[in-house]
């Protein structure tokens, strides 16, 4: 059976997990199913490339050589896609690119320095990036990408100060936790306004006193919420048709407008102190916006993705155990990220951080 969304077969889904058992049990009732091509003309070795599975590149080549030499509609084989290093290569550390900011919305701008990092281990481009360039160069083939000053002309860079919030959106009644919905995944929301979430981060109380919140509590508390209808002032219904209201002019980057993007899920609002954060997760194709503060992101690619509830700073303070090495980045102001589907993500604020997200299924058949 194939996927409608990607044109995957289950060949494709279980090389791109790296099951060669699976595979092997696929190849008793016949080879056909690793012939099947996708809608970009891929095989499953081709995806088992384009997400670094060498062990399932190696099994499907030594079944039949000739998948060696195949070729997908971009003219690349399997081996092509290896060589780039997929995803060792977006390990190589560079310098990241600080994004400046005219001002910081008036939001707490202590910082918890210790969580720094100088360097970025996702790629990094320029907002001037096309969207082709984005589709070619990172949707297809799966790989996250920074896109420094992405959300720097959108309008709640400069709408969603700190007054702003409180004065049109405070009293909008939200769900805070240690981890995002926890009113989902743990029952130990604690319901309030946006404007008494906001006021309870006074900067100079968090600045004396966050170590004796860390070791009380953990974590603490950040407010995510999908009701950004009631916060972005738009009809959410529209913005499929309507192009991308995030967004001042049609010149910007436009994530909403590109026919690539299918099956959008409403938009999530989050904020939160220093050292709150979500914990790690993985689900369809997500952007991520940052507007004002400063976040640390985590990232593991799909053979490596897993899912917990425990509340982020508390996994990162315990070393990350149990998990591979992640690829990490710092997100500044006016960053867009992209993270692929089924990459699991964490992430953890340094400052007091507001930003949105969005999930998207992928319309290959568009791109």
């Amino acid at each position: 059976a194939r996927n409608s969304q990607f044109g995957w077969s289950l060949a494709h889904r279980v090389a791109s997990h790296g099951n060669v058992e699976a595979l092997e049990l696929f190849r008793k009732f016949g080879s056909e199913l690793f012939s099947a091509e996708d809608s970009l003309g891929r095989l499953p070795v081709h995806i088992a490339g384009i997400r670094g599975q060498k062990n399932v590149v190696t099994y499907l080549t030594k079944a039949d050589s000739s998948m060696s030499r195949r070729l997908d509609k971009f003219g690349s084989r399997n081996a092509s896609y290896l060589m780039r290093g997929y995803p060792n290569a977006l390990r190589k550390k560079h310098k990241y690119k600080k994004t400046k900011q005219a001002t910081s919305g008036n939001w707490n701008t202590w910082e918890a320095t210790d969580l720094n990092m100088k360097t970025c281990d996702i790629t990094q481009v320029s907002k001037k990036i096309t969207m082709e360039e984005i589709v070619s160069n990172f949707l297809i083939v799966g790989q996250p990408v920074m896109v420094r000053g992405g959300a720097s002309a959108w309008m709640q860079q400069s709408d969603w100060t700190r007054d702003a919030i409180i004065k049109h959106h405070g009293h909008i009644e939200v769900h805070v936790g240690q981890i995002p919905f926890p009113e989902y995944f743990t029952g130990s929301a604690k319901k309030t306004t946006l404007k008494e979430f906001i006021m309870s981060h006074n900067e100079g109380w968090w600045k004396d006193n966050y170590h004796t919140i860390i070791q009380q509590f953990g974590s603490p508390f950040i407010m995510y919420t999908d009701r950004a209808d009631k916060i972005l002032e738009v009809p959410m219904k529209d913005f499929p048709l309507e192009g991308s209201h995030l967004s001042t002019n049609e010149t910007d980057f436009l994530w909403e407008r590109h026919t690539a993007f299918v099956n959008r899920k409403p938009f999530e609002v989050d904020l939160g102190p220093p050292l709150s954060g979500a914990p790690p997760t993985y689900a369809l194709d997500k952007w991520n916006a940052l507007f004002f503060g400063k976040r640390r992101w985590f990232l593991w690619p799909q053979k490596d993705a897993v899912f917990s509830s425990l509340p982020a700073y508390s996994i990162h303070k315990g070393g990350l155990a149990g998990l591979a090495e992640p690829l990490q980045c710092i997100q500044e102001p006016g960053d867009v990220l992209y993270i692929p589907e089924l990459w699991a993500s964490m992430n953890i604020n340094l400052k007091e951080s507001v930003g949105i997200t969005r999930e998207c299924g992928m319309n290959y058949l568009a791109l």
